[in-house]
């Protein structure tokens, strides 16, 4: 049963992936009369949504197990495509992104979560990367269809994205729930133990977030902006979407990788590289060079993503598993309410303090990963030292 929950999140994963407007996303809103500004207003809805249904939807999970909870919240995933299909201003856009807040924190955790009890531990980051790469390969054959077909057709990649997302809705009701085994220690207190886990966990967060978005806000937003201005013609558009995601399929091979360089030194190293590339597109005027760039940041994100899923999840013990990874999330999404208001300022003045501003992100957030290694790393050698006195 556990291993057809396994199957059953790769073809969610790769349904979920194939977003047809995804490589003209920006310019399917401008199009409708959406400026830049209101495009960061927009995502700044969709945070405060996820920060108001985080945490109930975790404990809701808590209650109701994870099966239903999927289930639940990816029928909302599929009224927000519906509802982006629909939407020709500003008002729209916004309905659109509180259906996605509601689908969002319902999944938030509740799919990673059930996904490794579905998996032997040690496997986990295996599981955690193919599901990336399941996602990935979707939005490769989204981009590829879009280059084909919809390319003077935004609505009708609009429409049949929404009509994936009814089809993972539907298989979602086959997955099977997996119930984790409680410890002995587990009180009425655990919800201060969940607080704790996460003051413990917050430099973690907090790091990982600005490296996310940082990667996330230049690939998805301001990457297509930087192509016009190399003079590449939009019907390419949807093709180097597909490259660069093609790229990120790379998290397949996370196994390997971790297995010849420690997960977290690892990590460290996507943080320097994040910074080097956000520096290098400022002096960048190539087209073949553009994309080469945000061919990488993606693949960055994407396996940043992975990884710190098993970090969340490595770092539950005794306490409820769906509401302490809401709560992660919770203070992640507040921290993209700041990242994506401020880049959206920013953008506005020039592409140039976007790219800057990522930098200084991704700086920012390699000192505040250190900073949690090291204490991590000393709680973990008192407490062998307690138990070998």
């Amino acid at each position: 049963m556990k291993k057809n929950n396994i199957l059953i999140f790769y073809v969610l994963a790769f349904l979920q992936g194939l977003v047809f407007y995804s490589s003209v996303c920006t310019l399917y809103r401008t199009d409708c009369g959406i400026s830049l500004t209101q495009m960061g207003l927009i995502d700044g809805v969709l945070c405060i949504c996820v920060i108001l249904f985080e945490v109930p939807w975790g404990l809701i999970c808590d209650r109701i197990g994870y099966r239903k909870t999927i289930v639940i919240s990816n029928g909302f995933f599929f009224l927000s495509k519906f509802a982006f299909y629909k939407a020709t201003t500003f008002w729209g856009f916004v309905i659109e992104r509180v259906l996605l807040g509601i689908a969002s924190s319902g999944l938030s955790g509740c799919d990673t979560a059930l996904l490794y009890l579905s998996v032997p531990k040690e496997k986990a980051i295996g599981a955690f990367g193919r599901m990336s790469m399941f996602g990935t390969l979707g939005m490769c054959c989204a981009s590829l269809s879009f280059s084909l077909f919809f390319s003077h057709d935004l609505r009708g990649a609009a429409l049949w994205t929404a009509i994936m997302h009814f089809a993972s809705f539907v298989i979602s009701f086959f997955l099977v729930d997996v119930k984790e085994e409680k410890k002995e220690q587990e009180t009425k207190n655990s919800l201060l133990q969940t607080a704790g886990t996460c003051k413990k966990m917050l430099p973690v967060l907090i790091a990982s977030l600005l490296l996310t978005e940082s990667m996330h806000t230049l690939t998805t937003y301001y990457n297509q902006l930087q192509y016009e201005s190399v003079g590449i013609p939009v019907q390419w558009f949807g093709i180097l979407f597909m490259i660069m995601n093609l790229v990120s399929l790379s998290t397949g091979l996370l196994d390997t990788i971790t297995q010849r360089i420690q997960r977290d030194h690892f990590m460290m190293m996507l943080f320097v590289m994040a910074a080097v590339l956000s520096i290098g597109i400022i002096f960048t005027h190539s087209a073949i060079l553009s994309v080469v760039i945000f061919a990488c940041m993606v693949c960055t994100e994407s396996m940043t993503y992975a990884l710190m899923n098993d970090i969340e999840n490595e770092s539950i013990d005794g306490t409820p598993r769906a509401s302490t990874l809401s709560l992660y999330s919770l203070f992640q999404h507040l921290g993209m309410f700041f990242t994506g208001v401020s880049f959206g300022v920013a953008a506005d003045h020039s592409l140039t303090t976007a790219y800057g501003l990522s930098a200084v992100f991704c700086v920012v957030g390699l000192i505040s990963y250190i900073f949690w290694y090291k204490n991590r790393s000393m709680l973990v050698k008192k407490e062998e030292k307690e138990s070998n006195p």
